[in-house]
C-alpha cells in the first residue's frame, strides 16, 4: 500500500474508533459507544426516554393487569396483596374466593373449580378446601373411571 493511501486512510478515520494502543495518547478521545452517558437531560427528555423502553408505546407491552397463565388460570396484578408472587400477581380464583368470605386465605387452603374449568371464577363455581390432602381426597373420591 502506498503511502499516499495510508494517508487518505487516516484521514477518512480521524475521530473514529482506533485500536486500543492508538485510543489514549494525549489529546485523543476515546470511543464512546453510548453518546448519552455523563450528558444531562430534561424531565421530559428523560421521561420520553423510559417510556420508549417500556410502557404502552413499546411494541413489547402488554396491558398489566390480567391475563392467563400455561395452566389455564387467570391472574391478576394486585401489588399491595399479601400473598402475591414475586410479580405481584395473584390468581383470581383467589382473589374471588376472599372477595366471597370476606377474609384473605390462609396459604395452606386451596380452592376448587366445581366444573374444572380453570378460568371460570364465579362465586357459585368455587369450593373452598382447608388444605392441599383435602382437596387430593375429593378429586380421588369424585373420580371417574
Amino acid at each position: 500500500m502506498s503511502q499516499s493511501h495510508r494517508d487518505k486512510i487516516s484521514e477518512a478515520l480521524k475521530g473514529k474508533h482506533q485500536s486500543p494502543s492508538t485510543q489514549f495518547k494525549k489529546g485523543h478521545q476515546p470511543f464512546i459507544t453510548k453518546p448519552w452517558l455523563g450528558k444531562k437531560f430534561s424531565k421530559e427528555t428523560r421521561k420520553r426516554m423510559s417510556l420508549s423502553r417500556i410502557g404502552k408505546p413499546n411494541f413489547r407491552y402488554k396491558t398489566m393487569g390480567r391475563f392467563r397463565n400455561s395452566n389455564g388460570y387467570i391472574l391478576i396484578y394486585s401489588p399491595f396483596h399479601p400473598f402475591n408472587d414475586r410479580k405481584k400477581y395473584v390468581l383470581e380464583h383467589r382473589l374471588v374466593m376472599e372477595k366471597k368470605l370476606g377474609r384473605y386465605l390462609k396459604k395452606s387452603e386451596e380452592v376448587h373449580h366445581i366444573n374444572g374449568i380453570t378460568d371460570d371464577n364465579r362465586p357459585e363455581n368455587l369450593k373452598l378446601f382447608n388444605s392441599k390432602s383435602k382437596h387430593i381426597q375429593f378429586h380421588k373420591l369424585n373420580a371417574k373411571f
